[in-house]
């Protein structure tokens, strides 16, 4: 952008001056917005002392003319000058600079940014509570195939479907939804989820609380729960989400060994007997990450460990709707004569991440401590989605789509195994090993390469997939697994991604 100012000598603070009309000098220029080219050649005179304290700047019609813009471009640059505080407007008399003072602190110079924030941030000393600990974020930019287990596929999502009870809610609002009202959650969806759970996980007689996806409910159950030095059990790998949410709050980890089965019940056992535990979490359904699922017999003995050492325990099943057998062992919570378990569930893996809806089944007076503190943080999460799914649930939609997708994702598990049995074929030296889960979205995978360099390698080109050191808050010196998620690519994507994660696991070998 080449930006001239000429002046003319005067003694006032405000005197004639013009700025050359925008010129493109490349490809960067094209993709930024002109009013944001305006605010620039601003700063840049300001910056260089082109234009001082108090000086009036052209009328917004004059200076459309001179850099050849419409006048609502300049008018939306002013704005944003003024709320920078770098301009500054006076009704009928225009726009002026600022103080030189204030306009120094602001820009100085637009190329030492970085200098700029590091001297501003030294009168302020931060002091935080806790800090949050590290965990995987997942991102789309430039991946091509994704291997993250737990998302649905997008592209099969009915939603015309469920755009109509979005519709319809809109249409018809109820005034709760505009008030303070149900801090636990929309009631049509309360009484439409202890349905589903009475009809699918013989779960009944429990209140139920909405939260905002099961991230929030593990951190709400912690906040409620946990003081400083408090210990909470978990496996040796597992959910770092849940992990953070119990550091966050003081706990400190006890980890639990991990066998062939999900969870070591004799080093629970041992751990039990050596400490003060006060929570277990558990995912004994579909273990995450492992895939593995507790057998009856075992949550039977974790309950009566639990009792034993009056421990309540956390369930978070996860991923409960996509079973691939006739066999389906109920959750813990369907059987809770003691009232030990915090039962937790989302519904992530049917709708989609971003309607964060998810929910816990507890005891009444955990119940009604989870309301109180929904009242201090936030009164009530969104109330319309909420209704919306509860008609979708009650219309009978939810139900179809899970039956759909059910179908949809066995296809693409048998042929994920397919092709991952030709390569324990084709590719021997690998020792590609694993189970094939009964149930949810992803496999367990173990190789002979060192599977963290492997998935930092694929990321490169562009495929992303988690090892076994993203389930674990130590650090891991053989990684040997992967998690191999199949619900989010069509069988052609996935054939095409494993084969490209396998050959760069032969290149790992050969080198």
């Amino acid at each position: 952008m080449i930006v001239t100012c000429l002046f003319q000598a005067s003694q006032k603070l405000s005197f004639t001056f013009k700025f050359s009309p925008l010129v493109n000098t490349g490809n960067d220029d094209k993709k930024v917005a002109l009013y944001l080219r305006v605010i620039k050649a601003i700063k840049n005179s300001i910056a260089q002392n082109k234009l001082t304290a108090g000086q009036k700047l052209p009328s917004s019609r004059t200076l459309a003319q001179q850099f050849g813009v419409a006048r609502q471009t300049i008018v939306n640059a002013l704005n944003e000058l003024i709320a920078q505080d770098i301009l500054y407007a006076k009704e009928k008399s225009g726009y002026f600079v600022v103080d030189k003072k204030v306009v120094d602190k602001k820009l100085t110079n637009n190329c030492h940014t970085q200098s700029r924030i590091v001297n501003e941030t030294l009168f302020t000393d931060w002091q935080f509570n806790n800090v949050s600990h590290n965990v995987f974020s997942e991102s789309s930019d430039n991946i091509q195939y994704n291997f993250i287990a737990g998302t649905p596929d997008f592209e099969h999502f009915p939603f015309t479907e469920f755009r109509r009870h979005l519709a319809h809610v809109m249409n018809y609002p109820d005034k709760s939804d505009f008030s303070y009202e149900h801090a636990q959650g929309q009631p049509q969806l309360i009484t439409a989820i202890k349905h589903y759970l009475h009809c699918t996980r013989n779960i009944t007689n429990r209140p139920v609380f909405i939260t905002s996806g099961s991230q929030e409910a593990i951190f709400m159950i912690s906040r409620l729960l946990l003081n400083k030095g408090d210990k909470v059990a978990v496996s040796q790998l597992g959910y770092q989400h849940a992990w953070s949410a119990f550091k966050e709050n003081g706990a400190t980890l006890i980890k639990i060994k991990n066998d062939q089965q999900n969870l070591d019940i004799g080093d629970l056992a041992s751990k039990l007997k050596q400490q003060k535990i006060k929570l277990l979490y558990l995912t004994p359904d579909n273990h995450y990450p492992t895939t593995q699922s507790l057998s009856t017999k075992q949550r039977e003995q974790i309950v009566q460990l639990a009792r034993e050492h009056n421990v309540i325990i956390i369930e978070d099943d996860y991923d409960h709707e996509y079973h691939f057998t006739s066999q389906i062992t109920p959750p813990m919570a369907s059987h809770d004569p003691q009232q030990l378990i915090i039962y937790l569930s989302t519904f992530s893996k049917i709708l989609y991440p971003g309607a964060r809806i998810g929910f816990i089944s507890a005891p009444a007076l955990v119940f009604k401590q989870l309301i109180k503190l929904r009242q201090t943080m936030s009164h009530k999460n969104e109330s319309m989605t909420q209704r919306a799914l509860a008609l979708w649930m009650t219309e009978g939609g939810f139900s179809r789509h899970i039956l759909r997708s059910t179908k949809r994702y066995q296809s693409r598990r048998l042929f994920t195994d397919t092709v991952l049995k030709h390569h324990q074929k084709q590719s021997p030296q690998l020792s590609i090993h694993y189970t094939l889960a009964k149930s949810g979205l992803s496999i367990w995978l173990k190789l002979n390469v060192d599977c963290a360099l492997l998935a930092e390698t694929a990321l490169k080109q562009g495929i992303l997939i988690q090892d076994e050191s993203c389930f674990s808050d130590v650090k891991i010196s053989k990684s040997r697994h992967l998690r191999l998620g199949f619900s989010r690519l069509s069988e052609k994507e996935q054939h095409q991604g494993i084969d490209k994660l396998m050959a760069l696991a032969n290149d790992q070998i050969n080198t």
